[in-house]
């Protein structure tokens, strides 16, 4: 796959002798139809961000900037699936460089006649909690790159804006429930409850309303249920059914992922307006509140005493508390609010950038 894709964007490549006279050349050059707005990417080797920087490069498109990535030959070549999908976006360019004294990447979104200007590196954060919002940005952790693919996320859209006549659910989750790929971790000496211990607790303290249908018509013809798990062994859900599950519950279970605290369904929950269950709320910029726009909880007896409370939950509660979730997701999540955002602080001279990333 690989191969084909290298071979298929051979026509948008421009290479030059240094990465300056790149970044230069693909920021004065002038297309028709194509947004005045421009940043460039320098991307060295050393790469700890994977689909984090993906899901960056996806709001800068969203944002109407057009994105010039300069890559060392050796990465591209390791970049996998969801880069397609950034190549083949009309606002993409494309320019390789042997270079290889680069230690991160080169975020430059402005120019003048003596070259670049507004040139900072961009580092990973590795989910550290709050304490330093004054003096840096952090670009936040968003929802899984191929649901921002562009008729992926068109239809996500429109799901987001429809409002649901009824919630067949109190907490749901939907994904991998792979017991060799998600098991409990520490972080900065915390024991973090996996995803599967967590849902087999819930399956044992909650037999009555526990459900995990086994089939994609079990699924689509449940009524109505407290909490319902769908695990991928059995089925998937495409982006219509995922979003639109999400949004007929009023929770979602939000577990951490393999080897990091964050997963990627506490942003898709609240880009559906559903509150999140989940213990890593304080690593969030701005962190989540508990009672407010998360529930939060710190080890297995904690989770299951908020599932209870989940389950009896007043609805005008529930209704507040999903308020401050659209509003949190809004002014911090959507693509254009997180590039917004950076520009303020950009213009303002923060020169220290990360993005909240894992190994």
């Amino acid at each position: 796959m690989m191969k084909k894709l290298i071979k298929k964007i051979k026509v948008k490549l421009s290479i030059y002798k240094s990465r300056s006279e790149i970044a230069f050349r693909l920021l004065k050059r002038k297309n028709p139809g194509i947004t005045d707005r421009k940043v460039v990417f320098d991307i060295s080797e050393k790469n700890e961000f994977g689909r984090y920087l993906v899901n960056l490069i996806h709001c800068f498109l969203i944002s109407n900037y057009q994105v010039s990535l300069i890559l060392r030959k050796s990465l591209f070549e390791q970049f996998g699936h969801h880069w397609k999908i950034i190549c083949d976006h009309q606002n993409i360019k494309l320019a390789f460089s042997n270079s290889k004294d680069s230690d991160g990447i080169k975020f430059t979104n402005n120019m003048n006649e003596s070259g670049l200007v507004n040139s900072v590196h961009i580092k990973p954060d590795l989910f550290q909690k709050n304490g330093y919002e004054k003096t840096s940005f952090r670009f936040p952790p968003l929802m899984h790159p191929s649901k921002y693919a562009l008729q992926n996320f068109k239809t996500a859209e429109t799901i987001r804006k429809v409002d649901i006549q009824k919630n067949r659910f109190k907490l749901v989750f939907a994904g991998s429930l792979n017991e060799n790929h998600y098991q409990d971790i520490y972080w900065d000496g915390v024991l973090m409850p996996s995803r599967v211990r967590l849902v087999n607790a819930l399956e044992h303290h909650f037999p009555d309303e526990f459900f995990m249908p086994t089939t994609f018509e079990e699924f689509k013809n449940i009524d109505q249920s407290p909490i319902c798990i769908v695990n991928r062994k059995f089925f998937s859900l495409n982006v219509t059914e995922y979003f639109t599950f999400f949004k007929e519950s009023h929770f979602v279970f939000c577990p951490p992922g393999i080897r990091q605290p964050f997963c990627h369904n506490v942003i898709e929950a609240m880009y559906c307006k559903a509150i999140p269950l989940l213990e890593y709320g304080d690593r969030l910029s701005p962190k989540l509140i508990d009672e407010v726009n998360c529930i939060a909880y710190s080890n297995e007896q904690e989770f299951l005493t908020k599932v209870e409370k989940i389950l009896r939950y007043p609805l005008n509660d529930i209704n507040k508390m999903k308020s401050s979730v659209k509003e949190y997701y809004l002014h911090n999540l959507m693509p254009t609010s997180v590039i917004k955002n950076f520009e303020s602080k950009i213009s303002g001279g923060i020169k220290e950038i990360y993005i909240a990333s894992g190994k």
